[in-house]
């Protein structure tokens, strides 16, 4: 097996970088639904950091600015 093949099987068994954007993009999404709707049943602000409502949305928002930037990232080196 050279080096290409055992890229693309590295690839194929979901263990390159090629699913970290998806990773980070369901718990963006999961933490920002969790953050948000906590915040908002308690009557807390999202934004602010006095609960861990608003913890977690925050953490959300960074996991979905983190995801973007490792997809561009990605795609840009030509994928994988």
């Amino acid at each position: 097996m050279d080096d290409s093949e055992h890229e693309r099987a590295t690839s194929s068994n979901g263990t390159g970088l090629g699913t970290v954007p998806s990773v980070l993009r369901f718990l963006a999404f999961a933490l920002v639904l969790v953050g948000f709707g906590g915040a908002y049943l308690t009557g807390s602000s999202p934004l602010a950091f006095d609960t861990i409502y608003g913890v977690l949305f925050v953490t959300g928002v960074v996991c979905a600015i983190a995801s973007i930037y490792l997809a561009i990232f990605q795609a840009n080196r030509g994928g994988e």
